[in-house]
């Protein structure tokens, strides 16, 4: 996989940076989201947990996405600035929820 960073603004008001990457992964299938956090933070030098994916583009037949990221200088600011449905996204944890209640 190759990774290209296209922007890094950084906004200290926000204890974030905000990154523009694109990634291109020819051959194999598209990386999760868990997978792009962790080559976004190799990347970087930064930590996995504290990278949120604010959006995620993949063009039809291409073998390329273009990520925008947030990444946060700390755990307590990435959880009171994120917004929730972002969170739910990176974490799959709603969708869990659901699985288990129609389960029931």
């Amino acid at each position: 996989m190759n990774i290209q960073i296209v922007s890094d603004t950084k906004k200290p008001l926000l204890s974030r940076r905000d990154v523009a990457v694109k990634l291109e992964f020819a051959g194999t299938t598209t990386p999760s989201r868990a997978q792009m956090k962790d080559i976004i933070a190799k990347a970087l030098n930064a930590d996995a947990k504290l990278i949120s994916l604010y959006k995620v583009k993949n063009d039809f037949g291409s073998s390329s996405v273009s990520i925008i990221a947030q990444v946060y200088d700390n755990e307590k600011t990435l959880k009171t600035l994120q917004e929730k449905h972002l969170e739910e996204r990176d974490t799959g944890k709603k969708a869990a929820e659901e699985t288990k209640e129609e389960a029931k």
